[in-house]
């Protein structure tokens, strides 16, 4: 379950029993079910859970986010890239504090990417 879901919705009554069970496989994969609030459309709850972006940062403040497929149009493509990057900025406040980006299909080397505009670095 934990690598095919990417996310648990569990009724608030039934979060000790889904811990108890599933806790040790959904947790080191950061997968921690979410109580599902009683009152709420679980429609909402899901297309919430869909549109979030999950971030984990161990031991390096590095960001690795899938943006597209091959095939894809490379406007598309960009899109994504930029829709990550502005959520990125908007809730961590970090436009400063980007380093690089880079740009990779599966098995081909990295591309970075430049970054221009009007953009103050901390040292």
């Amino acid at each position: 379950l934990a690598k095919e879901y990417d996310f648990f919705l569990v009724q608030p009554d039934l979060m000790p029993l889904v811990g108890r069970l599933l806790g040790r496989y959904l947790g080191p994969r950061g997968k921690a079910p979410q109580p599902l609030p009683p009152n709420v459309d679980p429609k909402y709850m899901i297309e919430r859970a869909r549109r979030s972006v999950n971030i984990r940062t161990k031991t390096q403040p590095v960001v690795h986010a899938i943006i597209g497929k091959e095939g894809m149009d490379p406007k598309k493509v960009a899109e994504n890239a930029l829709a990550i990057i502005s959520a990125l900025e908007s809730k961590y406040k970090i436009p400063q504090n980007i380093k690089s980006i880079y740009v990779k299909a599966t098995m081909s080397p990295a591309v970075k990417v430049e970054i221009t505009g009007k953009r103050r670095r901390r040292r």
